[in-house]
């Protein structure tokens, strides 16, 4: 939760790994501020993977502008199409998740 400035830029970026146990499983990377999901049905990015394709890189980013302000959640989501998707870390691949307000 960050308090933002209306009328500003906000960037949200998230970086991992993603694993799926399904075949050709598609998964929707997503943010929500203030609990409304921003990518509707399809999400920010999509990912494909094949079964047991451990530590499968990904990263969303996504800048709007937040118009009215004030003290905002958050949250990365994904949703998967099929079988059952992991966010993970690795040794080589960490999980990040930030929101930065950018300055003007």
């Amino acid at each position: 939760t960050l308090t933002i400035t209306a009328n500003r830029w906000v960037r949200l970026v998230l970086h991992g790994a993603l694993s799926s146990n399904t075949v050709s499983a598609q998964t929707a990377l997503d943010f929500t501020v203030g609990g409304t999901r921003q990518g509707q049905t399809h999400g920010i990015t999509k990912h494909g993977q094949d079964a047991g394709n451990n530590f499968a890189m990904v990263h969303a980013e996504w800048v709007y502008q937040e118009v009215t302000g004030g003290s905002i959640t958050f949250r990365p989501q994904w949703l998967v199409d099929a079988g059952t998707t992991t966010l993970l870390a690795s040794t080589t691949t960490p999980l990040l998740f930030y929101v930065e307000e950018i300055p003007v």
